[in-house]
């Protein structure tokens, strides 16, 4: 069986649900392939290393500095909840696209998992500018990869042309917003899950089977 998950890596729900996914297929069947699906929430975007998050929501989609805080504070609660880091005052608005050619060489390689995790550790926890080249040399490092090989992927064609040909399979079979996840080919699960609700879904298509 194999499980992808379609996702961005400043998208804070993504951020949890992907380890919720994994540990509902750990207590399932630790077997089941996962593979982690490149969709940019905003794709082209023009960002800024001093622009916080907080700023976007608060300038471009209208919240108020009363509803940002709120948000600021329940998004908090979920990620800790779910045992992961969040410093929020240092996130930074990032174009993402470098972050996932990166994602699509580190599959080949077997590395994308852990490089998800470190890529999504390094901007929810140490707020790092996910478009700074710098950076991700840095978090790439911890899985093995070099300076070299960090230049090379994230400005080669044949790695952007891979995220971009996950996008537009994200948006053939309808999916218009992360996370999304689709079990086997069969069975779409979207939006904001639980563990036991994966848990669920999984074994519905494996009774399936």
């Amino acid at each position: 069986m194999k499980i992808q998950i379609f996702a961005d890596f400043i998208c804070p729900y993504c951020y949890v649900r992907q380890k919720q996914l994994r540990d509902a297929i750990n207590e399932v069947d630790p077997s089941i392939e996962i593979e982690i699906m490149s969709y940019e929430l905003a794709p082209g975007a023009i960002d800024n290393n001093d622009l916080k998050m907080a700023d976007v929501f608060v300038d471009r989609f209208g919240m108020s500095p009363e509803e940002m805080k709120a948000n600021t504070a329940q998004v908090n609660k979920m990620i800790q909840e779910a045992g992961l880091e969040i410093n929020s005052d240092d996130l930074k608005y990032s174009n993402t696209l470098k972050a996932h050619t990166l994602l699509q060489y580190a599959k080949e390689q077997k590395l994308a998992n852990a490089l998800a995790d470190e890529i999504y550790h390094a901007y929810f926890a140490q707020g790092a500018y996910l478009n700074k080249d710098e950076s991700l040399i840095e978090i790439a490092s911890k899985v093995g990869m070099d300076k070299e090989t960090v230049n090379s992927v994230i400005g080669s064609k044949e790695y952007i042309n891979k995220v971009h040909a996950d996008h537009s399979l994200g948006k053939k079979i309808g999916i218009n917003t992360v996370p999304h996840v689709v079990i086997d080919g069969e069975l779409s699960v979207s939006g904001t899950q639980s563990k036991e609700s994966y848990k669920e879904a999984i074994n519905k298509v494996m009774a399936n089977k």
